[in-house]
């Protein structure tokens, strides 16, 4: 499924052909050499940035971080260890002009070696931001001992992170916190702080995700798990291990294990998947929980029910989730994105679609934080089965031809489309809505673009856009 809108010059109405109203642009292919070992892509103000890592690029390796639109951001041809920073690191998070990356610090070990920290790095400039030698509140000295996982842009621009301090194979701690303004504060720690409703200090600390001035997360602490907030009220429970499913609808919520658990919020408005079996899909949108897929839910457009469902990401109230069916008893595999629409859920992309040639077997997005999705374009990696071939889509939603006209005595088409710059467009036509042939190409130019001349000999026709 390429990008597919029609228009009827008979009838001179428009039919969006992708029921959720997203169509497909290729962004990047392991031929491009941009997708050697690619990170899971993110998008931020419509802008998708992914890290490519591999020998096989033209100037003989190292690491590059991509944006589209846009190019390469930074690349560091580096392919030997050496002390300091690494910072062309894997992307977290985009906003306001800002990219957040996962970097890392090579510290020597002498004789020989190196440790290798984990570290939270910006652009433009490929800043430093946070490493384990950086100033921590709270008595925590920075120490080889701590590891930075993950990073989340808040709303006001501040930083989310994780933080966990290991000697031998003993955690010491977990938290998470927060840093603004170069200052970082701790939101939550094992050990300290208790469980909402309990005494009982937090033991373990896992997936989270922040906006708004909301942070939610995993915690475990005595008997207790399940999903916890902190906001500008304090700390609370969302929802544990045990509670009835928080719509009504029946049945035992099952916390357990946080692997399978994936998270997104915007604001207070928050998504939970666990994809255990008898896996489930819970929203909460302005303080009312709703369920929005569960294990044997219909696959919308597949085959089957949903065996797996999970990295889910919110928008207006809106869920979008990762969901398949992938058993060897149970052909063929299903898998794809798919969202709420107002007519129930539908897919955003799924094995249905044309991905030039590429036998799909896996599609990626983030397991946890929703960025794959910023309200408006939708980015994800798809492989073969072997992972030696990589292509990178962009999901735009809403594109439609505008307007079409028959212009002059010969009584030729003319139409306008609202393009995306760097993306090639194919005006297809058919007399059938069966067999479709290319009328034009086009480039894209980020804005409106008007094609001419296309034929209309007084038979009934239908046009489509499409892209490779």
């Amino acid at each position: 499924m390429s990008r597919w809108f029609s228009l009827s010059t008979w009838l001179l109405t428009t039919q969006g052909l992708f029921a959720a109203g997203f169509s497909l642009a290729r962004i990047a292919t392991t031929e491009e050499q941009t997708l050697i070992r690619p990170s899971t892509p993110i998008v931020g103000d419509g802008v998708a940035y992914w890290q490519s890592r591999g020998s096989s690029a033209p100037d003989g390796g190292g690491e590059r971080l991509f944006s589209f639109p846009g190019g390469t951001i930074a690349s560091d041809l580096r392919t030997e260890s050496e002390e300091g920073d690494f910072p062309v690191g894997v992307p977290l998070d985009a906003a306001g002009g800002k990219l957040l990356v996962s970097g890392r610090y090579y510290q020597p070990t002498p004789p020989q070696g190196f440790l290798i920290h984990n570290t939270l790095v910006e652009y433009p400039g490929g800043r430093r931001l946070l490493y384990p030698f950086s100033k921590f509140p709270d008595g925590i000295a920075g120490s080889p001992d701590l590891s930075i996982g993950g990073g989340l842009y808040d709303a006001d621009g501040s930083i989310v992170f994780s933080l966990r301090q290991v000697q031998g194979l003993s955690v010491v701690f977990t938290a998470l916190g927060r840093l603004s303004g170069g200052t970082v504060s701790i939101l939550v720690r094992t050990g300290v702080d208790a469980v909402p409703g309990t005494t009982t200090p937090f033991a373990s600390l896992g997936r989270y995700s922040t906006h708004g001035g909301v942070t939610i997360f995993y915690g475990q602490g005595g008997d207790r798990r399940g999903i916890y907030q902190l906001s500008a009220s304090g700390l609370s429970k969302v929802l544990e291990d045990g509670d009835p499913a928080p719509d009504g609808g029946g049945g035992i919520l099952s916390i357990r294990d946080d692997s399978l658990l994936s998270l997104a919020n915007e604001g207070s408005d928050l998504v939970i998947a666990n994809a255990d079996s008898g896996g489930w899909i819970y929203k909460r949108v302005q303080g009312t929980w709703s369920l929005v897929a569960r294990a044997g839910t219909p696959i919308p457009g597949g085959v089957g029910n949903f065996l797996s469902l999970s990295s889910p990401a919110i928008h207006d109230g809106a869920v979008m989730f990762f969901g398949g069916r992938n058993n060897i008893f149970l052909p063929p595999l299903q898998l794809g994105l798919y969202v709420e629409t107002s007519n129930g859920l539908k897919p955003v992309v799924d094995l249905g679609a044309d991905f030039g040639g590429l036998n799909v077997a896996f599609l990626q997005v983030p397991a946890s934080g929703g960025r794959y999705w910023d309200g408006e374009k939708v980015v994800f990696n798809v492989a073969n089965a072997t992972r030696d071939r990589y292509a990178l889509y962009m999901a735009s939603p809403g594109l439609r031809i505008g307007s079409f006209e028959l212009v002059g005595l010969t009584g030729s088409g003319r139409l306008q489309f609202p393009s995306e710059a760097g993306v090639s467009y194919r005006v297809e036509q058919s007399t059938n809505c069966v067999t479709w042939s290319t009328a034009k190409t086009v480039s894209g130019t980020g804005s409106t673009i008007t094609v001419e001349g296309l034929p209309s000999d007084g038979l009934r026709r239908f046009f489509r856009l499409a892209t490779p």
